[in-house]
């Protein structure tokens, strides 16, 4: 969405919430501009509030849980998703999401359970399968990080999919195949 659809719809949610404002949707709606607009940091704040009206939100629970991701708050991240999967236990965005905070905390076993967790309901998703990949790159585990690469890029070239497997083909020593990648 254009940057100036993001300000306008941000004032008309605020505007509505001047009016209303126990408008649980313009709540939500604004969080989720905020969120579009990189403003995690507020967005966060309405989320928050949000929950405490509707604690079992799951959309909410997901975006709060994205925001602090994206605020590199991992660990409030993975507090988020996890109160998610007590409500839906199958929920591949939190499965993600917080396959994806464990990779960035290090803890790349439990990272792979929740992404492989979360590909038997989703199938090819690039963020999925480059985080699986990564955490098998972590855990020294080459081939199955390579043969994830391959895959996505036989479906679409990515300029980040090529980095990340010119870094496996490093990690493995295959420094001649490395260079010609990237």
């Amino acid at each position: 969405m254009a940057q100036g659809c993001l300000d306008k719809a941000e004032t008309n949610f605020k505007k509505c919430l001047e009016y209303s404002p126990n408008n649980i949707v313009a709540h939500k709606n604004l969080a989720l501009t905020l969120s579009k607009m990189k403003d995690y940091q507020n967005a966060s704040k309405l989320y928050k509030k949000i929950l405490s009206k509707q604690p079992y939100d799951i959309t909410s629970i997901n975006n709060m849980a994205h925001c602090a991701a994206a605020l590199k708050r991992y660990n409030d991240a993975i507090k988020y998703c996890n109160i998610g999967l007590a409500i839906d236990p199958i929920n591949s965005d939190l499965l993600i999401n917080k396959g994806c905070c464990m990779y960035k905390i290090g803890d790349y076993k439990n990272a792979l359970e929740c992404l492989k967790e979360a590909e038997k309901r989703v199938k090819d998703d690039i963020v999925l399968l480059n985080n699986k990949a990564l955490c098998y790159i972590a855990i020294n585990e080459y081939d199955k990080a390579l043969n994830i690469f391959d895959f996505i890029l036989q479906k679409k070239r990515l300029d980040d999919i090529m980095i990340n497997k010119g870094f496996c083909l490093f990690k493995k020593g295959l420094y001649k195949e490395a260079l010609d990648i990237l």
